[in-house]
């Protein structure tokens, strides 16, 4: 006998694990795509210089945008790494370090 039984499988949120397989697919998609970085490169170029401030309210309305389009799941694992670049200052080439 294994661990999990039939029962187990049929009460499994099937329409849960299709979001987050779909959203690690799509957020694969983009990263290889070279999207990610594009669009991080935009954002430090527009606002990168100025304020951390100015820099934290353009990502927080890029992300109320995107995340009302589409499920917020899928739009944390597209917008993580551009953030995540542009935190470090690299506009999304990975030169960048935490330090100002």
């Amino acid at each position: 006998p294994g661990v999990l039984t039939k029962e187990d499988f049929n009460m499994l949120p099937w329409n849960v694990v299709f979001l987050v397989t779909g959203g690690l697919a799509l957020g694969h998609a983009v990263s290889e795509s070279q999207l990610l970085q594009i669009v991080g490169s935009q954002i430090y170029a527009a606002v990168g210089h100025r304020s951390e401030w100015i820099l934290l309210v353009s990502f927080v309305g890029l992300i109320a945008v995107i995340t009302s389009l589409i499920s917020h799941t899928v739009g944390a694992l597209i917008l993580l790494p551009v953030v995540a670049s542009a935190a470090c200052g690299d506009g999304g080439d990975g030169e960048g370090d935490l330090r100002r």
